[in-house]
């Protein structure tokens, strides 16, 4: 079922009441002396009415405008599955596709953003050059397979542990163990060892 245009609607509803109250005034000024009192009576009987029609005729629009602010703060979290069915046409209509496709679109960036990512993640991982993400602090939070091969090679030759002494994870050791050349970002640096 098509709907009517928004604006069509409240036109319709807003000039039937106006019919309807100047009519009713007129048939009541013969029953009342001051016809003042008479639009004062027609305007507190056509009052609630009107509102109630106009509620009921913009119930629809409020409710998907309702669901449009919640598919927003859903696109805000992450999660771009949400689409609508608006059956009217009218600018709801262009408002409901525009924002059908603005998740489409947001749909395919995010897919493709992450198969760029796991391409080159397997990219980083796969290359015979040691490469290791470290934080502001110079600890490594993230290396690649050969630069994890290369730690645990200087952790076996360094100094034989002791049965006392835990040999240190991959994650606790420290940039500055390393003759390294390190970018010189405030944020995240990028370590790569190996021959270029």
């Amino acid at each position: 079922m098509r709907r009517l245009p928004l604006s069509l609607v409240f036109s319709v509803i807003a000039l039937a009441y106006l019919a309807g109250g100047a009519a009713l005034t007129l048939w009541l000024s013969d029953y009342f002396a001051n016809r003042w009192l008479a639009l004062a009576v027609v305007v507190a009987v056509l009052a609630p009415l009107l509102i109630y029609h106009v509620r009921r005729a913009f119930a629809p629009m409020n409710s998907l405008f309702r669901a449009l602010a919640g598919s927003v703060a859903s696109y805000r979290d992450g999660d771009y599955s949400i689409s609508f069915n608006w059956t009217g046409g009218g600018d709801l209509g262009e408002l409901v596709a525009s924002h059908n496709r603005l998740g489409d679109a947001l749909r395919e960036q995010r897919l493709s953003l992450v198969q760029r990512e796991l391409l080159l993640d397997t990219m980083i991982q796969n290359t015979p050059v040691a490469m290791m993400l470290v934080d502001p602090t110079r600890r490594i939070v993230h290396g690649n397979l050969a630069s994890r091969s290369d730690l645990n090679e200087r952790a076996s030759s360094s100094s034989s542990p002791t049965p006392s002494r835990r040999r240190p994870s991959f994650t606790s050791w420290r940039a500055a163990t390393f003759p390294k050349t390190i970018l010189p970002a405030p944020s995240t640096s990028i370590i790569a060892t190996g021959v270029f």
